[in-house]
């Protein structure tokens, strides 16, 4: 199947109402909007990552001093103890 601009002149495209393109251009924005917080958080946490990373490998702080609840993390999200 070829498609040009000759076929393409010939198709029958339904366009929405004026009411329903402000609709959908409506909900485009706020997803838009969402999309670029979730792209703002997402940076925020890589550049979080980047530093605790650093702390970790320069030995500034240690696996063994971080407490969990400081961190904000439950305790279903702190790592397992290790046995003695």
């Amino acid at each position: 199947f070829n498609i040009n601009s000759g076929t393409l002149q010939r198709m029958v495209v339904p366009v929405p109402d004026l009411e329903e393109q402000h609709k959908i251009a409506d909900a485009a924005a706020v997803l838009d909007k969402k999309l670029g917080v979730h792209i703002a958080r997402r940076r925020e946490l890589e550049g979080l990552f980047r530093a605790l990373l650093h702390l970790l490998m320069s030995a500034q702080i240690r696996v063994k001093s971080l407490d969990p609840q400081n961190l904000g993390l439950d305790a279903a999200d702190s790592p397992p103890e290790e046995a003695a």
